[in-house]
């Protein structure tokens, strides 16, 4: 008589518990890239400057394992470009891709100024102009790190007051594109003798108020709109005679 052959037991697949976490590597390659996120928004880099993986490791206190995790997000994003000798650098975009870029802004951001002006609120109002109160602070100290601060968060505060999660979060990502240019303009404008003394915008950030607070959402287009595009035009009629100088080395020194 046959012996019954023996079957395997059906394989199962362990799921992990419900109350498992992250592992703390991802966290802190989450926080470095969230970090890096806001600094590239906030113009805390220009366009053109090479970023050390090292240095950055060093700032944040950790291997260089999670730095290049995070920066290598921001790449396949397009944020930032690793150049043929792995140095890793903002973007310098030709001016053809600058009004792409531009032109980017303006659909959305000009469309989430519209989308505020029948939403936002006096705590929205509020935060807009007290940023630009800081905005206007700084300009005359000429203070880069804080006129760029400033002018984020006037931004933001419009933004924000459209109540779009989907419209900020694509915002968001221009930014990371839009910052680090809006850095090199500020900075250009700082060593132009025929430009120093310049608001920063905080006149037209004025012009947006105005509109947000009458409702009218067209108007809040058309001034949010006109800022972009002034910064824009300052941008080509500098660019030439801006020399944006990226830093040699492998982007691990």
């Amino acid at each position: 008589m046959k012996k019954p052959t023996k079957t395997s037991a059906p394989l199962r697949l362990v799921r992990p518990a419900p109350q498992l976490a992250p592992v703390e590597r991802d966290l802190v390659n989450e926080k470095i890239y969230v970090q890096l996120s806001e600094a590239l928004r906030r113009g805390d880099f220009e366009a053109g400057q090479a970023l050390s993986l090292r240095t950055l490791a060093a700032t944040f206190e950790v291997s260089l394992m999670p730095v290049r995790d995070a920066v290598a997000r921001l790449v396949n994003e397009g944020v930032l470009e690793t150049l043929a000798n792995r140095t890793v650098r903002v973007p310098l975009l030709t001016i053809e891709q600058y009004e792409g870029l531009t032109e980017a802004r303006i659909a959305v951001e000009g469309h989430a100024a519209y989308l505020a002006a029948k939403r936002i609120d006096e705590a929205g109002l509020s935060a807009l102009m007290e940023a630009n109160k800081r905005l206007m602070r700084a300009a005359k100290r000429a203070d880069h790190a804080s006129i760029m601060e400033a002018n984020e968060d006037v931004h933001f505060s419009v933004y924000r007051a459209a109540k779009s999660p989907k419209l900020l979060q694509v915002i968001s990502n221009l930014w990371k594109q839009s910052g680090p240019y809006l850095a090199t303009i500020e900075n250009a404008m700082a060593s132009n003798t025929a430009m120093r003394g310049h608001d920063f915008g905080a006149a037209q950030h004025n012009n947006i108020y105005d509109a947000l607070r009458a409702r009218d959402a067209e108007l809040a287009r058309k001034t949010l709109v006109d800022d972009i595009e002034g910064f824009a035009q300052i941008y080509k009629q500098l660019f030439p005679a801006h020399d944006v100088r990226v830093s040699a080395g492998p982007s691990e020194d």
